[in-house]
């Protein structure tokens, strides 16, 4: 019988690769959290805006600010689902929303023309949340996150709650 003793060194990152192995296969098997993912209603109005000088002018769903925005947008047909993301499972609550490739695409060319700049997230012609960007953003994923009564009241206008 032959023994094959490796280093502890050796014996240590072999853990460490096979733990970290365990846990990128954990997470992918998994929703990241308990929430139901939902499909979008692509023929609802609205989506994410450019801001600007001129334009049409939003209010925000609680009327205490409002935005000027252009044209530029990516509508909710390039939107395939969304899901909240419970306060627990990260430092703030949010709406993790899913891109077509196309809106991936739109998203990384408007987040790359307004950084440093709010993005406009509308529905129905009203603006729920106004993220600065801080660098562009390429993913068919993103993550809008606020207080949990606005990812709230975000998820109950896109299941036409509101």
């Amino acid at each position: 019988m032959v023994l094959n003793i490796l280093p502890l060194r050796m014996n240590k990152a072999f853990f460490n690769f096979i733990t970290l192995i365990s846990l990128v296969v954990s997470l992918a098997g998994c929703e990241t959290n308990n929430n139901p993912v939902i499909p979008i209603d692509q023929n609802k109005i609205g989506g994410f805006y450019e801001t600007s000088t001129e334009g049409m002018k939003f209010d925000t769903y609680d009327g205490k600010t409002s935005y000027t925005l252009t044209s530029h947008t990516i509508p909710f047909t390039h939107f395939t689902s969304m899901q909240l993301v419970d306060p627990t499972d990260g430092p703030d609550p949010g709406i993790i929303f899913t891109l077509t490739d196309k809106g991936k695409q739109l998203f990384k060319e408007m987040s790359t023309r307004n950084v440093n700049k709010p993005i406009c997230f509308v529905i129905k012609g009203k603006v729920m949340s106004a993220p600065i960007v801080m660098e562009p953003i390429n993913s068919n994923t993103i993550t809008l996150t606020g207080k949990k009564e606005e990812m709230e009241h975000i998820m109950a206008y896109l299941k036409n709650k509101k």
